[in-house]
């Protein structure tokens, strides 16, 4: 077992553990922890008899609190002892609190916002705690501030966007160092989403061949608020494919932007064309490159496996609603 006992956020635990093949024929070795907050260095594989190795375990004080009950498991072909189940326990005392605790997150940001957000950090260390920014820091798309506001007790951390932002997502991570020993640093991430001037979603619809009454769907174009555009024509590849503008979907208070909802009506399998279909959606934008929006409608036959999440999502990328 790992026991590490009780430590401060920050502060390391970890331990080391060694395996030895005392048989007589090649041991191989695999490990799996339960949590990801749990990690466990790769053991050499396989150990020749009377071979040994050592792997480490760590675990993330950085971002768990409170007491640790997780799990590796150790995955051999060893027939009497096929897993070896190493418990790693402990407590972590918080030295700090956050609020808002994911970090700094920015969302749905046009490219030319000039946004700030503010996170505040509070001790809970047992003394006076102070922190400053580590030097040489580059934080990207982003401008920091640390400013103690309570003495050795509470702390404001500040960033702002700089304009022109990269449509997607930007991410950094700032680097605070404090002044006691066993825990000195304290990590913050900041994030943000950067949406185009106008988007479509989503890019891919599925087309059930099997399918034998029509189905409704829905795409959303995303503009701007401060630029608003019209839709102008909408085509579908096969007449067989019928739409309707639905009324417009005003920006929410505090939102940049405006959405534009098309109700699709995908007909029984047997009325579609073979292979993929377009739908194409044509916008006064004056970008060309807003001008022309694409979905497809894929051709899905039947027995063909469902699209996973992971897969459904990086179909769509890109497009926000």
């Amino acid at each position: 077992a790992l026991e590490f006992g009780e430590v401060w956020q920050g502060e390391r635990a970890a331990g080391e553990f060694t395996v030895r093949n005392v048989g007589t024929a090649p041991l191989t070795l695999t490990l799996k922890s339960s949590c990801g907050c749990t990690v466990a260095s790769k053991p050499r594989s396989p150990l020749e008899p009377g071979e040994s190795d050592t792997f480490r375990i760590t675990y993330d004080t950085f971002k768990r609190k409170g007491k640790a009950h997780q799990t590796v498991t150790l995955t051999t072909n060893d027939p009497d002892q096929p897993n070896v189940r190493i418990a790693v326990t402990g407590e972590v005392k918080p030295l700090y609190n956050t609020s808002p605790a994911e970090g700094l997150v920015f969302d749905r940001l046009t490219s030319d916002a000039q946004v700030s957000r503010t996170l505040r950090i509070e001790s809970k260390y047992e003394g006076p705690l102070h922190l400053k920014l580590r030097p040489d820091q580059a934080f990207g798309p982003f401008t920091i501030e640390l400013k103690e506001v309570e003495p050795g007790v509470a702390y404001e951390l500040s960033a702002t966007t700089i304009p022109p932002l990269t449509e997607d997502f930007a991410r950094t991570t700032v680097v605070i160092e404090t002044d006691v020993e066993r825990s000195p640093e304290i990590r913050i991430p900041v994030h943000a989403r950067v949406l185009q001037d106008v988007s479509i979603r989503p890019k891919v619809l599925r087309a059930q061949r099997m399918l034998i009454t029509p189905k409704e769907e829905e795409i959303t174009v995303t503009y701007r608020a401060d630029k608003p555009i019209r839709i102008t024509e909408v085509r579908p590849s096969t007449p067989s494919i019928s739409f309707e503008l639905l009324t417009p979907r005003p920006a929410r208070e505090g939102s940049d932007w405006t959405a534009q909802p098309i109700r699709v009506i995908l007909p029984p399998g047997d009325q579609l064309p073979p292979g993929d279909q377009f739908i194409t959606v044509l916008t006064d934008s004056a970008e060309p490159r807003f001008q022309e929006l694409r979905v497809v409608v894929r051709d899905v036959q039947p027995g063909t496996p469902a699209a996973s999440p992971a897969a459904e999502s990086s179909e769509n990328d890109g497009a926000e609603q």
